[in-house]
């Protein structure tokens, strides 16, 4: 069973363009910040080392 995960984030008006809409590069931004914080609450990280020292991540 998954279980949802929620967050919230208030837009700032740097997030905006001209027309006051959220500008679309901003919900990479978003989402990127996103994922990272779910992975934090699952205890984990978008970067890990395996016992040889390597580093891996996701894009």
């Amino acid at each position: 069973m998954s279980v949802p995960f929620k967050t919230s984030r208030r837009v700032e008006f740097a997030d905006t363009d001209m027309a006051g809409l959220i500008h679309f590069v901003t919900f990479y931004r978003m989402m990127e910040s996103v994922e990272h914080e779910m992975f934090r609450t699952l205890g984990t990280s978008v970067m890990s080392e395996d016992e040889n020292g390597n580093r891996r991540g996701w894009p």
